[in-house]
């Protein structure tokens, strides 16, 4: 289908971020440049490649994209290839206060060129501990990027479906410390040979929602490799957990609102191609869709590029992501104020 807008028209509009992964949405050239001075290995002959252009800006930029696409391949045909990719590129080179500030703010003012008017950021905290950090000591420099943001910007904290009650309470205090700054307490991580929704975490995520008297809530990774179990949608609406991340399987949703990120599930596997995601079916019979990324890195995407995509496979237009939008402000974690001026700017950018 032939897009009615153009690229640079759907930059501008207003977008809101619900689901973008902090660690998934790193610049491969601070990758490359971070490996070279801690002395971090790198596949094949990118290190040298990398040193041989430090004075070329243009010959920089084509080995920058050389790597993603060799650290993407990796993450592609399953969701573990994609976690792993994490750990084997990008984790090594955010363990520092000063990198985890410097990679928020960067990709806050990214957000900030793409149209995004909020983005809410995830990850994962413990994975930062590798050089000796403690949860409070990497959550100082991403509380002090949102401070910092040129948009306004919340934290989620995640989980991870491997890990126990024990790191679950941990992370649960950390949310509870630092409440102002952090939306959700999520869970992440592979579906497969793991419970859709794991008690140890279902009841640290109601701790924290009633320790912050809800302005942190619960949100979860569900729907995206495997449909969930009678007892899992039970336990959704026990703990009531009213955010999915992806969701896009099944018909079970209810009025959960579910952020989906279409190149990320193509990536992974999930489905083939954007026409056969069921985002545009869901939406057309009334679910509480929003539009996301994932992150930047192994997708190859951003926002822009997201909406670019539903518009030439669905034909959505402006009031399509004006309401998608308005699901996503719903769960943005933001207060009142913000949230009506929010709104406010969403109606104005699509109205005209």
């Amino acid at each position: 289908m032939r897009s009615l807008y153009t690229k640079n028209q759907i930059r501008r509009w207003p977008k809101g971020g619900t689901h973008e992964h902090f660690d998934c949405s790193i610049e491969p050239e601070f990758i490359l440049q971070r490996c070279s001075e801690l002395g971090l290995e790198l596949p094949g002959e990118f290190a040298t490649q990398w040193r041989m252009t430090l004075d070329n800006t243009a010959a920089q930029s084509a080995v920058a994209n050389e790597f993603q696409e060799f650290v993407a391949s990796g993450a592609r045909q399953s969701l573990k290839n994609y976690l792993d990719a994490i750990g084997n590129y990008v984790l090594p080179v955010l363990q520092t206060p000063e990198d985890l500030y410097s990679r928020a703010m960067s990709r806050f003012q990214r957000a900030h060129d793409d149209g995004l008017i909020w983005l809410k950021l995830r990850f994962a905290p413990q994975l930062h501990r590798l050089k000796g950090l403690t949860l409070r000591q990497v959550m100082e420099p991403m509380v002090a990027a949102v401070h910092d943001s040129p948009i306004p910007a919340k934290l989620v904290v995640c989980a991870l479906r491997h890990e126990n009650g024990r790191l679950g309470w941990h992370l649960g205090n950390t949310c509870i410390e630092h409440s102002m700054d952090v939306a959700n307490f999520d869970l992440a991580g592979g579906e497969g040979g793991n419970p859709g929704v794991p008690l140890w975490w279902a009841k640290q995520a109601a701790r924290v929602q009633k320790k912050t008297r809800g302005r942190t809530k619960p949100s979860i990774h569900l729907w995206e490799e495997v449909e969930p179990t009678d007892e899992d949608v039970r336990r959704l609406r026990q703990y009531k957990i009213n955010e999915l991340a992806h969701g896009f399987r099944g018909k079970r949703q209810g009025n959960r609102v579910c952020a989906m990120c279409i190149t990320s599930n193509i990536v992974t596997a999930q489905v083939t191609n954007a026409s056969q995601h069921t985002i545009d079916a869901l939406y057309r019979e009334g679910a509480r869709v929003c539009v996301d990324t994932d992150g930047t890195l192994f997708t190859k995407t951003d926002y822009t590029q997201e909406y670019q995509l539903l518009v030439e496979t669905f034909g959505w237009g402006p009031q399509d992501f004006l309401q998608t939008n308005l699901n996503a402000l719903s769960v943005s974690g933001f207060d009142a104020k913000t949230k009506r001026a929010l709104e406010a700017q969403l109606r104005s950018g699509y109205a005209s």
